[in-house]
């Protein structure tokens, strides 16, 4: 009989399948029921990034102890993957409220801190056989709110970011990044990296130039002079609106790699 340390170690392996391979619905069914789970018509993932991290050992011990804690609901599970948590929630229902109410039960019971994590929430899927786009969902919702400095990020949220998270390794999305920002990225001077920081700062907050000024303690005109040169460098011929476009993409493809690269 597979021992409750063993599953957790298995379990693990299997979500590592999950995140680095396309699978087919059959497949992904498959490793569903080698993982255990139950076979409710509705799943959804919550991925849990913890701001300070926890030993390996004392992250398998708290799941055993929420697996063999008798309060929890068989449908309700805790798994890890590397650093990060990740509750599964396989149900009969799709009601936002019910899902929400078993996911604070699970950190309850877990004694999990929700302020101590960022955390990523997926979509609600039809069937188990989607488990593998709940889990990436929820996976790349915490990356963004990483990213942003934001505690929580719902998939449903992410609009454009949903997308670059899914492709952003891709060669081609990689390639359109590094052209498109090579003017900056091969000048090493200090004003370059400032304008790199400006742009960074123009996606992470949306455009809003008096937030930007202040979190990067500079005056609005200094923004805006910024702005301007970084258009005049990466995208002379293109108007203000597709120059916005094209920015934000590129730097939300350079900030992920740079997040990738930072946890490998």
């Amino acid at each position: 009989m597979l021992q409750l340390s063993d599953w957790v170690n298995r379990v693990e392996q299997q979500i590592g399948i999950i995140i680095g391979t396309e699978l087919s619905r059959y497949e992904v069914e498959a490793i569903s029921g080698d993982m255990g789970l139950s076979k409710l018509p509705y799943v959804m993932a919550y991925w849990l990034k913890p701001k300070m991290a926890s030993s390996q050992t004392r992250m398998k011990q708290l799941i055993q102890s929420f697996s063999k804690n008798r309060y929890r609901k068989e449908n309700c599970y805790l798994l890890k993957y590397k650093q990060n948590y990740l509750v599964l929630l396989n149900t009969n229902t799709n009601d936002k409220k019910k899902l929400r109410q078993a996911f604070n039960d699970v950190l309850e019971i877990a004694g999990l801190d929700l302020n101590e994590y960022v955390v990523g929430a997926s979509g609600v899927h039809c069937s188990i056989s989607e488990l593998d786009f709940s889990i990436k969902e929820s996976a790349w919702s915490c990356q963004v709110a990483t990213l942003l400095n934001e505690n929580i990020k719902h998939y449903c949220e992410l609009g454009i970011w949903s997308i670059i998270s899914a492709h952003h390794q891709s060669k081609y999305m990689i390639d359109y990044m590094k052209k498109y920002l090579q003017p900056l990225l091969l000048d090493t001077s200090e004003s370059s990296k400032d304008l790199l920081e400006t742009l960074i700062g123009f996606v992470s907050n949306q455009g809003n130039a008096k937030f930007i000024a202040k979190k990067l303690n500079i005056h609005e005109n200094t923004y805006r002079y910024r702005m301007n040169k970084l258009k005049e460098k990466l995208d002379p011929n293109a108007n203000e609106y597709v120059f916005y476009e094209n920015a934000s993409v590129a730097i939300k493809i350079y900030l992920l790699d740079l997040f990738d690269k930072s946890i490998k």
